[in-house]
Parts: C-alpha cells; structure tokens; sequence
C-alpha cells in the first residue's frame, strides 16, 4: 500500500499525535475499501460476468463500500470539528445523517 493510501488528508489533521495515529489509520481502512470497491466495479464491467447471482453479489459489494466509505469520512472528520467546536461536529454528523435518509427514500 502507498504512503498516500494510508496518509490522513491534511484538512482532517488536528496537531495531536494521538488523534492523527486514529486518522491514519482510519485512512489507511479507506483505501482498502475503495480498492475492494474499484475490484467490484472491474469485475461488473468484464465481459465474462453473466451469472445474474454474481453479478448482483458484485452491485451489493458496491452499495456496502459506498456506505463503509460515507461512515469513514465521517471518522475522519469528526476528531478535528470536535478540537475544534461542537457546535461544527453537530453540523457533520446531521449531514450524514441526511445523506443516509435521501439513500434510503
């Protein structure tokens, strides 16, 4: 894995150590669901995928990293929003939520 797979994003850092092992190694879980994600969707795209079973197994594969990834982010962004205000990490966390409940309808 690269040394970019698993860096934190710089705007997530907080300047504490301890806080940013978590991002780290929070960042370094991101890329390997986006891995498995990219390999689900390669694996859609092949030709030889015909069997309608495998074919669902790799949308639903899909849809779970892509809700892995949304609560990942989350992660990521709450350590620093709560350094730094509450008020802000109550504003990311609705923002999920919403983001969930438009999935959903």
């Amino acid at each position: 894995m690269s040394l970019a797979a698993v860096a934190p994003r710089m705007e997530a850092l907080t300047k504490d150590d301890r806080w940013d092992t978590y991002l780290g190694f929070l960042s370094g879980v991101r890329g390997k669901i986006e891995a498995s994600r990219s390999a689900a969707q390669e694996r859609m795209g092949s030709p030889s995928l015909v069997n309608h079973d495998e074919l669902m197994q790799q949308k639903l594969l899909m849809l779970i990293n892509e809700a892995q990834l949304q609560a990942i982010d989350l992660a990521i962004g709450l350590p620093k929003v709560l350094i730094e205000s509450s008020s802000e990490a109550q504003k990311l966390v609705d923002r999920f939520n919403e983001s969930q409940k438009r999935e959903i309808a």
